[in-house]
């Protein structure tokens, strides 16, 4: 017999399959499930029973050959007629007329389980318009389950029996247009506080069978944000009215659209973890809209393992991009791997963290940063271990969020030993902990000028060293050198970092119990204008190179007629611009190593190509409106204005309140500039150091070349510091270099496209569930305002800073790095995707009075070249004013 969903017997529902009793769960629960009727698989039992069959189920058990078998079981039910005619009669009969058009599906009693889905094995039938023609579907869907493609499915999942029991479903056809498939926990790496979502126009089999485009939605339930892949969509599956399926043409203005809106989303996503909680396990939920209602198809259990963020590894790239943009090599990825592990280590111990605990937790400080997909990644359980070790850590896990931009608290797991000491002894730890950090803050100006002199000197013993260095084995003994020298003291820098962190947090929070309005815009504002930032004399002596070059009408000439490199030689040879040529050398002899990529080792610098630079200079000298002084005056004021408006709220509280205020207010604004600024400087002093890296490794890649050991000097790149050591010095385990470097090539051009996401968790074994590809997201425009300043103006993105000309007024870019400084001054405002507020690209824009906003999501998705807009860089809200029809 038959049943309509509302009236199956409840000693029956043992027989009708997992889909229909995930089905009859849905419809009893209330949800908006088409109506649909179930023939129960105990119906046709009696059609399993013969000699016969029982002779063909002992041969498939036997393990013979599977076409065969699977031929003459096909041929058992589609050729009795004697099934065919109960069915007729049975069946066909019972069923209303007003239910079709239908779909025909299976239903195993053992499908859409927890361990086996069963997802695809069995035939479905869609809009099967015609009464008379239902019993020839439901013979086939039966016969289905002894196709090839589900005989081979129960061999490889071990399942013995040939026949399970099959129920048919036969169910109401949605007329839909928009339909998809929502899966409650990310289907390819288990992680259940992801919710994927693909879906499309019309039918969902264009999406179940991947025969049309559709997008795909990712909801972070933590970040409570959504990322988008949107494609083009040029056709769609429809009901067709002869029966079937058939696909037509999307409307030329909806192929570029997404096909939901965020309020669907949202119902579809809601609607979805009902369902979820129904079932009790993340489910892999099949749906169609018509006219706005939702409709469910389908559920079953999600059959990937499911993870949890807190048993993984998470990796965020949201600051240290700035740094390491896109594919980097192993060479710059294992020195910079050992910098990590040596400073952070150091840094500890100098704040007073025990050496036991160190070395307890050694792993930590190796695995800091990963190398995924030739990218570089702050492991954030390593860096928040580390920092849990210090006192306050609820404090600093806040401020260190902030000073490394990250969009979301980190709630992952600590990967810490503990070293089981009992509270006594554990309290005074914590109190010889403090006094450390204390002494290091009070000892902190001198070891900064201690540092500097220490590297002043290195870099003298350098500049003598590397030109007497005869061979390979003398530039490693020089790398080691550099390293004990500097890698070893650099605990001041690291440690100037962490106060920064500190203060700035510290000075956010006193701002926002004084300031009814609180915003990061009266911090950012504080900030601004500051002195002694080494880093803007780029801009500053790139602006004096221009004046020169305008003053003389040659060289005016010049400029804008040659080429960057017939300019350079030009003015080298001749006489007549010997001062032009005096200047331009000085900014190469002190910036050389400040460029775009400036930390990768195997990208060139300023150096090596000096010419780079000259477009920069030509858009200083043809812009009327640059005033270099005018930025800097701008900015103070901005200064003042922020320093009265917090002077005026703390007026208002009374005497001695008001007082003890201002001294809290002044001490945390004086380090908190103190801080930022020596951050900044020691950003520019290990740019150099970098660059004192690449030229010993380019020296040992030149040797590698001339002796055979690799086809060209730049492949030394692709071997990390302790692969060339070993090979020096005897103690390699390989002597193929060329065939290891050829293979890191291959991997380095594989990855060299594939974006990945700014933050991941994988398992702890990252390498087996790296995500696919990076989802492109056209969220809101809006992000974190670092620089103030309201402006209005066209939109140029820019992916290189190295431009003749600025095409518009403010710059949108995913990422900067400190090379692009030369570039900043050309624009009113700057927005970027990445970055944080501590970032480069903050500090100094916040000197030079130009207005910025990081962490847009997107944004060089969402906007256009010459699209018209209004930034606001101290609340970080951007509006479009007009689109620029053709904008590239």
């Amino acid at each position: 017999m038959i049943y309509r969903f509302d009236s199956i017997p409840h000693n029956l529902i043992k027989h009708i399959g997992g889909k229909a009793s995930n089905l009859l769960r849905l419809s009893k629960s209330g949800f908006n499930v088409p109506d649909w009727y179930v023939i129960p698989a105990s119906y046709f039992e009696r059609y399993y029973e013969g000699s016969r069959m029982d002779n063909l189920k002992a041969q498939f058990n036997k393990g013979l050959k599977i076409d065969e078998l699977s031929r003459s079981l096909k041929g058992v039910i589609l050729h009795d007629g004697t099934l065919k005619e109960n069915i007729e009669r049975d069946i066909i009969r019972v069923i209303d007329e007003d239910i079709f058009p239908v779909s025909v599906r299976s239903s195993a009693l053992n499908e859409d389980s927890e361990a086996l889905s069963y997802a695809g094995q069995f035939s479905t039938f869609l809009n099967v318009t015609d009464k008379n023609s239902l019993s020839e579907y439901i013979l086939q869907c039966l016969a289905s389950q002894y196709d090839r493609r589900n005989m081979v499915y129960k061999r490889l999942n071990k399942q013995e029996k040939i026949f399970q029991g099959l129920a048919v479903i036969i169910q109401k056809m949605v007329s839909s247009q928009k339909s998809g498939i929502i899966f409650t926990a990310d289907p390819t790496t288990g992680n259940k506080n992801k919710i994927v979502i693909n879906g499309s126009y019309g039918q969902g089999e264009g999406v179940v069978s991947d025969s049309v485009k559709s997008d795909m939605y990712v909801y972070d339930k933590i970040e409570n944000k959504f990322e988008y892949r949107i494609e083009s969509k040029k056709e769609f599956v429809d009901l067709n009215e002869k029966g079937g399926l058939i696909k037509r043409s999307v409307a030329e203005d909806k192929i570029d659209q997404p096909v939901f809106t965020e309020v669907e989303l949202k119902e579809i996503i809601n609607t979805a973890s009902k369902i979820e909680d129904i079932f009790g396990t993340p489910q892999d939920i099949e749906f169609a809209m018509d006219k706005e209602k939702i409709y469910i198809l389908q559920a079953r259990s999600i059959t990937t393992k499911v993870t949890d963020e807190r048993d993984e590894l998470i990796w965020d790239n949201s600051n240290i991009v700035e740094s390491f943009s896109g594919p980097t090599t192993p060479l710059t990825f294992s020195f910079a791997n050992e910098a990590y592990s040596i400073i952070y280590r150091l840094m500890c111990l100098k704040l007073g963290v025990s050496k036991n605990t160190i070395d307890e937790n050694k792993m930590i400080y190796t695995n800091m940063i990963g190398f995924i997909n030739n990218r570089i990644y702050y492991s954030l359980n390593s860096w928040f271990t580390a920092l849990s070790f210090l006192p306050a850590y609820k404090y600093n896990k806040e401020f260190m969020e902030k000073m490394m931009g990250v969009k979301s608290e980190f709630k992952g797991k600590l990967i810490k030993k503990e070293n089981g000491t009992n509270r006594f002894f554990g309290k005074l730890s914590l109190l010889k902990l403090t006094g450390s950090i204390f002494i290091s803050y009070i000892t902190h100006g001198k070891n900064i000028r201690k540092f500097k002199k220490t590297y002043e000197h290195a870099v003298k013993e350098f500049t003598i060293d590397i030109d007497q260095c005869k061979d390979s084995r003398e530039a490693i003994d020089l790398y080691i050198k550099l390293k004990n020298t500097l890698l070893s003291k650099w605990i001041t820098p690291v440690i100037n970092d962490t106060f920064a962190m500190v203060f700035y947090g510290l000075l956010g929070k006193f701002l926002e119990k004084i300031s009814r309005n609180r915003n990061e815009k009266l911090q950012n504002n504080l900030l601004a204008g500051e002195d002694n930032i080494e880093s803007v004399e780029v801009t500053v002596l790139l602006y004096g190179i221009a004046e020169k070059i305008k003053k003389n009408r040659e060289a005016l000439k010049l400029i804008n007629n040659l080429s960057a490199v017939e300019f350079l030689e030009r003015i080298k040879s001749d006489n007549r611009f010997i001062d032009i040529y005096k200047e331009f050398s000085c900014y190469i002899n002190k910036f050389g190593s400040r460029c775009v990529h400036e930390l990768k080792l195997e990208m060139p610098n300023l150096r090596d190509e000096p010419e780079r630079i000259i477009p920069l200079i030509k858009n200083y000298v043809n812009r009327k409106d640059f005033d270099n002084e005018s930025i800097f005056r701008k900015e103070k004021e901005i200064r003042r204005d922020a320093e009265n408006s917090v002077s005026e709220e703390l007026n208002k509280y009374h005497f001695p309140k008001s007082y003890i205020l201002k001294i809290i207010f002044g001490y945390l604004l004086r380090n908190t500039r103190y801080f930022i600024r020596n951050r900044e400087n020691m950003r520019f002093i290990r740019t150099n150091v970098f660059g004192m890296v690449k030229i010993i490794f380019r020296k040992i890649g030149k040797e590698f070349k001339s002796a055979g050991i690799l086809e060209d000097e730049k492949d030394i790149f692709f071997l990390t510091v302790d692969e060339i050591i070993s090979y020096v010095y005897g103690t390699s385990v390989t002597l193929s270099l060329k065939e290891l470097v050829n293979l890191r090539k291959k991997e380095y051009e594989k990855n060299f496209l594939r974006e990945l996401p700014e933050r991941f968790r994988t398992g702890f074994i990252p390498y087996t569930d790296i995500p696919r590809e990076k989802i492109s997201n056209k969220g809101n425009l809006s992000g974190i305002g670092c620089s103030p300043g309201n402006v209005k103006g066209t939109v140029d993105i820019v992916e290189s800073p190295y431009i003749e000309k600025a095409r518009g007024e403010i710059l949108v870019a995913e990422k900067t790095d400190p090379g692009w400084l030369p570039v900043f001054p050309l624009y009113k405002g700057i927005i970027l995707e990445r970055g944080s507020v501590l970032s480069h690209s903050a500090i100094v824009a916040r000197e030079l009075g130009i207005p910025v906003i990081v962490g847009v999501r997107g944004v060089t998705n969402n906007l256009k070249n010459g699209d018209l807009i209004e930034m606001n860089g101290s609340t970080g809200e951007i509006d479009v004013l007009t689109r620029r029809k053709g904008g590239s």
